[in-house]
């Protein structure tokens, strides 16, 4: 199903998908197909090797029931999911430029005051791929996102499983018991509200300057 089945389909859609959504709340219960994706790798650098598994990027396609539910949580969690200031990644108005000014400017300011910077940067390597479910519902749970919503959230996120395609065929099916899901509408923001607490804790320490980067290029 794509999204121009949705787009053209009668009206009286939009009421099943309703009644559809609202039981999925009430019981905290999502279909099995929902956490289902199939991915499709991607050669990186067409000049490199066709054998090594790095040079390839997953693109992993959802259905698209279930990004349209995932809308409907972004709009009904919206006013819980604010992260600092100083987080800039998936962001409105903010950006990769905004991330690369930020510690130019400072470096900028202490170098023209005579003072040495010492500059730490952190590379998460696979970042989205390695959130810890609990910790990531617990994080939801301390910046007030509904019970039930984080419930539904841990309900599906039980549920995930993913096929490679490869050559036009799907091998064995295989469960996903860590991450976000790639190409998901929710989770941009889901990490932004795990890695957020390092940013906040950061920021408290007497020791360190406060200012924190946080840039990561958008790949889902």
């Amino acid at each position: 199903m794509s999204t121009e089945h949705l787009r053209y389909a009668h009206p009286l859609l939009i009421m099943h998908l309703k009644c559809l959504f609202g039981l999925i709340l009430k019981h905290s219960y999502v279909p099995e197909m929902f956490g289902s994706g199939v991915s499709i790798p991607l050669l990186k650098d067409k000049s490199g090797s066709v054998h090594d598994m790095d040079n390839y990027r997953a693109i992993t396609l959802l259905p698209v029931i279930s990004k349209v539910f995932e809308m409907v949580l972004l709009t009904v969690c919206e006013p819980v999911l604010e992260s600092d200031s100083l987080q800039f990644s998936f962001k409105r108005n903010v950006g990769c430029n905004d991330a690369i000014f930020s510690p130019k400017s400072v470096i900028k300011y202490f170098n023209e005051r005579g003072s040495s910077v010492f500059l730490t940067s952190l590379d998460i390597k696979k970042a989205f791929e390695h959130v810890h479910h609990c910790k990531m519902f617990k994080s939801l749970l301390s910046i007030g996102v509904p019970l039930i919503v984080v419930d539904v959230l841990s309900n599906w996120y039980s549920k995930m499983f993913c096929v490679v395609k490869w050559n036009g065929s799907l091998p064995r099916v295989f469960t996903v018991g860590s991450g976000v899901r790639q190409r998901s509408c929710l989770s941009p923001v889901i990490f932004n509200m795990f890695i957020n607490a390092f940013i906040v804790n950061l920021c408290k320490r007497p020791t360190v300057c406060p200012f924190y980067c946080m840039q990561l290029l958008p790949y889902m």
